[in-house]
């Protein structure tokens, strides 16, 4: 058997002192640059910016923009404010109630965020919606948001989400679900109060009618396994998704031009003292030969080259030689 840790002297010690009182005496004084830490807490501590974060909140306000004005059907302003980190406890402290936070899943980000705006928003679009002027002065002190406040809450969420995964694209594919809406934020318990969260603030304001917020909650421990791409600059630089958008949207847009094509038969050069002397029955020579190919030209440019054709009872034109690139098939063209 191992030797015991305190001998039998030892023990009797220690039950002499607890019998004296010994043990209760005021302790002796501590060096001050010591200071306790209780390993229980779940305080964390946090190192390390993340510049991409700034540059993904700052388009997801660009993005905001436009969806929150097309539901609210007023211009709706939406300006990054901060982002900052923070106890979920203090978070459900500060939040008024009532108040609208919804929680929503952020795959492949673990655990469960949650979005956050004032209820004077809220209340404003659906006076909106019902043909009022917006300018909703009512404050409800409590109580649970109504059924149509709900739905109106949800697709203000499900628009927010849309904005998320356009911004976080280039850092990250996030795919946004909602889970549902409460109006007590003491009911929002998607963390322990002690854990930290990523809170995102973003200022809004309907065209000088109302003024408010809009937050989003995020864990910090669900943001650690992509902290070096949060972190790299180069990855908070690159707009390739919004760039990539805007080249789909222009490409789509060209390609609905309505261009004129013309197919050249011939030409020839005359004086003009021949031309005013044209008559009804003369015959002008083309430089062009008959079973030569015919030209099609779009805006004054050739783009190809063809032998006339009849097609459905119109003069048609069948390409043989385009010149424009390899992308151009043999098809029949229509000249009206």
């Amino acid at each position: 058997m191992s030797d015991p840790i305190l001998g039998q002297d030892e023990v009797n010690a220690l039950l002499d002192a607890i019998k004296m009182g010994g043990l209760n005496e005021e302790e002796t004084e501590r060096d001050p640059s010591i200071k306790a830490y209780d390993l229980t807490s779940n305080h964390r501590v946090v190192r390390g910016r993340m510049p991409a974060l700034e540059i993904v909140n700052d388009r997801q306000a660009r993005l905001h923009r436009g969806s929150l004005s097309t539901i609210a059907r007023r211009v709706v302003d939406v300006s990054y404010r901060s982002s900052s980190l923070i106890r979920f406890g203090e978070v459900q402290s500060n939040m008024p109630a009532p108040t609208c936070i919804s929680v929503v899943q952020l795959a492949p980000l673990n655990g469960f965020a949650a979005v956050a705006f004032d209820t004077g928003f809220l209340y404003s679009i659906l006076d909106i919606l019902f043909g009022g002027s917006g300018m909703n002065e009512s404050k409800r002190v409590s109580g649970d948001l109504t059924a149509v406040e709900v739905r109106l809450a949800r697709r203000l969420v499900d628009a927010i989400l849309a904005d998320m995964e356009g911004a976080w694209s280039p850092i990250l594919r996030l795919r946004g679900e909602f889970v549902r809406t409460e109006s007590n934020p003491r009911f929002v318990t998607i963390a322990a109060p002690g854990d930290v969260m990523v809170e995102i603030v973003y200022d809004l304001e309907i065209e000088s009618l109302m003024s408010g917020t809009i937050s989003v909650l995020i864990p910090y421990s669900s943001l650690q396994p992509y902290k070096n791409r949060l972190s790299s600059i180069m990855a908070s630089d690159d707009d390739d998704s919004e760039k990539k958008e805007w080249e789909r949207c222009i490409h789509e847009k060209v390609l609905e031009t309505q261009l004129e094509l013309v197919g050249i038969l011939g030409t020839t050069r005359m004086q003009l003292s021949d031309i005013l002397n044209l008559e009804p029955g003369d015959v002008v020579k083309l430089s062009t030969n008959a079973s030569g190919p015919i030209s099609l030209l779009t805006d004054g440019v050739q783009v190809a080259k063809g032998h006339p054709e009849v097609s459905g009872g119109n003069t048609a034109l069948r390409l043989t030689s385009p010149v424009a690139g390899p992308r151009w098939r043999k098809k029949m063209f229509r000249i009206n």
